[in-house]
């Protein structure tokens, strides 16, 4: 904040409001009418530090009143304001405020600590915050954590995001990273602006992917070799996938009291659910409610409970002889939408069980390798007889 002394006023300059260009500058004057009851007149000061003191007080005492001497604003601009419903001393006050915490210098260590404590604390899915969390912490570290959040430039975080080794994982980091910065920018106001909105996305080539209907065989078939629990656990890993189009961590939060098969349905709640925390019901298909009876039923609680399911998911692989690139990435998920879209022919019906957008499932969910014929093989798949 720059600032100077004359015989009786003192001068703010501010840098431009966002909604009021126009708005560079305001004196403030002291006089009695514009505070009553406080002295009024001529200050002048030898010291910058007690010239602004008293200009800052008086700037606060003018606004409270709302009584200021305008002669630099424009009747336009006052008009506007008028017109708008704005109060420009309040906005006024607002430049000093934001200012002043724009230009408050915040190391990498102190914003990254804040911003985990706030993301382990919000209502993110945990998988995400893990994905955020690791993310941001790798961009402090290349940054180095004694740097001030405010240095950091637009060239410096492209080149950052540009070592991303595919357009997806560009656009990955980019997401993650836009996350961190509005939370500085529009939260804090400890940068005035978030580099990253205008750093663009990459265009990437979507190739969807799904299983066929031997290597569902193959993969139900490997679940019946696994040793104790793994067994009927990674089956019904595999059926809430293939069968109901779960994601995984909402098959880890289903209960069984949420599997009715009364109604012949699974009622996913707000809290498992990823798009809006919107509940969602998935109505059997005659292959999910076959394969459901293999899998022993507890009275209540957790349906699918696995402590080291990294570990089991790779033994089921083996298994099935599906290590490395054989193992599709949400294949099971794939494989449902693509299946039922091409057997049904309704996707607002397959958007509204799979718990997302058309224009996503179109995008993300519908392989063009699937056939209808392949699709009727799929959910024609049955448990062996007893």
């Amino acid at each position: 904040m720059n600032h100077f002394s004359t015989p009786n006023r003192i001068r703010f300059e501010f840098p431009p409001v966002d909604h009021l260009p126009a708005l560079d500058a305001f004196l403030v004057d002291a006089r009695a009418k514009d505070y009553p009851g406080k002295k009024g007149g001529k200050y002048q000061f030898k010291n910058r530090e007690k010239a602004l003191a008293k200009a800052e007080e008086i700037a606060a005492l003018v606004a409270d009143t709302q009584a200021t001497n305008t002669e630099h604003m424009s009747s336009a601009l006052i008009a506007e304001c008028k017109a708008r419903g704005l109060c420009h001393f309040s906005l006024i006050r607002k430049g000093i405020t934001d200012h002043d915490s724009t230009h408050k210098i915040v190391l990498l260590k102190e914003a990254h600590a804040l911003f985990t404590e706030t993301t382990e604390n919000s209502e993110r899915e945990p998988r995400s915050i893990r994905s955020i969390l690791k993310r941001i912490n790798h961009f402090c570290a290349h940054f180095g954590a004694e740097t001030a959040v405010s240095s950091l430039t637009l060239v410096q975080i492209e080149a950052y995001l540009n070592n991303a080794k595919s357009p997806g994982n560009f656009n990955t980091w980019r997401q993650h990273v836009n996350t961190f910065l509005n939370f500085c920018c529009t939260k804090h106001r400890w940068i005035p602006e978030n580099h990253v909105s205008r750093i663009s996305q990459k265009k990437t080539c979507i190739v969807v992917e799904a299983f066929t209907a031997t290597q569902i065989q193959q993969l139900l078939n490997a679940t019946y070799t696994l040793d104790g629990t793994k067994n009927a656990m990674m089956r019904l890993y595999v059926i809430l996938g293939v069968f109901a189009g779960l994601r995984p961590f909402e098959a880890e939060r289903l209960l069984w009291e949420d599997i009715c098969f009364e109604d012949e349905c699974i009622s996913i709640h707000k809290k498992p659910t990823k798009i809006k925390r919107k509940p969602r019901i998935v109505p059997f298909t005659p292959a999910l409610k076959a394969w459901l009876t293999t899998i022993p039923r507890c009275l209540s609680g957790p349906v699918y409970n696995q402590a080291n399911h990294r570990n089991q998911l790779e033994a089921l692989q083996e298994a099935a002889g599906m290590l490395g690139d054989a193992w599709i990435q949400d294949g099971l998920r794939h494989t449902y939408g693509s299946a039922r879209w091409l057997l049904d022919k309704d996707l607002a019906k397959l958007a509204k069980d799979m718990g997302n957008s058309p224009d996503v499932c179109s995008e993300y969910y519908l392989s063009t390798d699937m056939s209808k014929e392949m699709a009727r093989a799929i959910f024609a798949i049955m448990p062996p007889a007893p």
